[in-house]
């Protein structure tokens, strides 16, 4: 079984209408991953379903991430699975939460489109569930989403959902999503490693007088 700093988590934000559920299972299972989605209309609010509104409180009035991450990493490995996937309602975080959720080492996407492509597809979903929501609950649950969306800093996030206006293709989406995890799994990995390495290399140095001591190498400076 994975320790618990092993098992990784991914949030997918994004504008109403641009796929998050739909995508959101498919990443899920391509990374053998545990999927949590907090959209859950009618049944509730997915965050106090898994009894996970403390920690996320946590997260969103102090900016601390680390209790939400350690409950969900739980979760995680109670249903034996390497990592869990959250998709999210019309939500978007500030540059200094993606910090704090970076520095818990949850790896944050953006599934991106233009307002005209999601809109529509809102539309289409609503009709189609029945469910009927408006252009009006749409433009005051995503406006600040566009606002910030396409801002340079965020571009590193974003994967985009549409090509010429349509909707891609639902595996070709979810296969992006699986490579740039693994590449960001690969830069972190490198980090560590030279991080490590420089840990390594410092903790075999001392002062004598003033002066560095090279104890690996047998250097002496004095």
């Amino acid at each position: 079984m994975l320790g618990n700093n092993k098992v990784q988590i991914i949030f997918i934000l994004g504008p109403s209408g641009v796929g998050k559920s739909t995508i959101g299972p498919l990443v899920s299972e391509a990374l053998d991953f545990l999927y949590i989605e907090v959209d859950r209309y009618p049944d509730g609010d997915g965050i106090d379903l898994e009894n996970i509104r403390t920690q996320w409180n946590v997260f969103c009035n102090k900016c601390n991430a680390s209790p939400l991450a350690k409950s969900l990493r739980k979760k995680a490995l109670m249903a034996g699975r390497k990592g869990v996937v959250l998709t999210f309602p019309s939500l978007f975080f500030e540059p200094d939460s993606f910090k704090r959720l970076e520095k818990e080492n949850i790896n944050v996407f953006i599934l991106s489109g233009s307002s005209t492509e999601c809109l529509g597809s809102f539309l289409r979903r609503e009709r189609k569930t029945g469910r009927n929501l408006t252009i009006e609950h749409w433009l005051m649950h995503n406006n600040l989403i566009f606002s910030k969306m396409f801002l340079p800093e965020y571009e590193q996030f974003r994967i985009s959902a549409f090509k010429s206006g349509r909707h891609r293709g639902k595996k070709a989406i979810a296969n992006e999503f699986r490579n740039r995890f693994y590449e960001n799994m690969q830069k972190k990995v490198y980090f560590t490693d030279w991080l490590s390495g420089c840990i390594k290399e410092y903790s075999n140095k001392i002062r004598y007088k003033g002066k560095l001591i090279f104890l690996t190498e047998g250097r002496k400076n004095y």
